[in-house]
């Protein structure tokens, strides 16, 4: 009986030392989101003009250097919503000038993948989603929504938002392509977490300046140590829109 024991025991052994370790997660850092609008009130122009805004942003010098320059650069995706969402660009790690100009090109080239209606907690949770269950660990998360419309904001996507802020996301930053009204209900119920802000492009001709700075400030958020000095513009946009939000509700 002993024997036999010994070697059960020794095959336990063996087949535990030869089972696979789990995959450690790669660190980066900078872990980034992109939550993109696709909504059937974005025309088929306004569409593309908006994945060139993102795609030049990428092309910036600035957000190059800070890239290039960080400890283990950033990893990156993509996420389309409507009445749905999904991913459409999976997370890519961008460590070199090479890396950073050939994830500008995925975005300016990317299809249209759907429309519909417009819900922007479902594609906040999709991004949100992504980060949790990807092969990376930023040092730093962040979720960045932009969008035209206000369907799926208020208290659902005040419930997404918190959820991700408790999920170790350290911010959720928006672009309203719109109005005053929209920017406020981004900044109110959409934006959190440390040194979060609203950009406001007034139309999708001026998107492109726009999404420019925001991925500037976000990737140097996640490259640099500096805080980005935005959190006074979201509660100035918050508490200004706060009173509008409440009466038209």
């Amino acid at each position: 009986m002993n024997s036999i024991k010994r070697l059960v025991v020794a095959a336990v052994v063996g087949l535990g030392m030869s089972a696979p370790a789990a995959a450690a997660l790669v660190p980066v850092d900078l872990e980034l989101s992109l939550a993109i609008d696709v909504s059937s009130s974005i025309r088929r122009q306004e569409y593309r003009l908006q994945m060139a805004g993102y795609a030049d942003a990428f092309r910036q010098q600035s957000v190059i250097d800070d890239i290039v320059g960080s400890k283990n650069g950033i990893a990156v995706n993509a996420v389309f919503f409507s009445s749905i969402a999904s991913e459409g660009i999976g997370y890519q790690h961008l460590q070199t000038e090479s890396d950073v100009l050939g994830f500008a090109d995925l975005l300016e080239a990317f299809a249209r993948p759907f429309n519909g209606g417009t819900d922007v907690a479902l594609g906040m949770q999709a991004a949100l989603d992504s980060i949790l269950n990807n092969e990376f660990e930023g040092s730093t998360k962040i979720i960045d929504v932009s969008g035209d419309g206000t369907g799926g904001t208020g208290r659902t996507s005040r419930a997404v938002r918190d959820a991700a802020l408790a999920q170790e996301i350290d911010a959720i930053n928006a672009i309203a392509i719109g109005t005053e009204f929209l920017a406020a209900a981004f900044a109110y119920d959409v934006a959190g977490g440390k040194d979060a802000f609203v950009k406001r492009a007034n139309s999708f001709d001026d998107f492109a300046e726009a999404i420019a700075k925001k991925i500037d400030l976000e990737v140097d958020q996640g490259t640099k140590p500096i805080p980005v000095p935005a959190t006074i513009l979201l509660m100035a946009i918050g508490l200004a829109g706060l009173g509008v939000l409440r009466r038209r509700r």
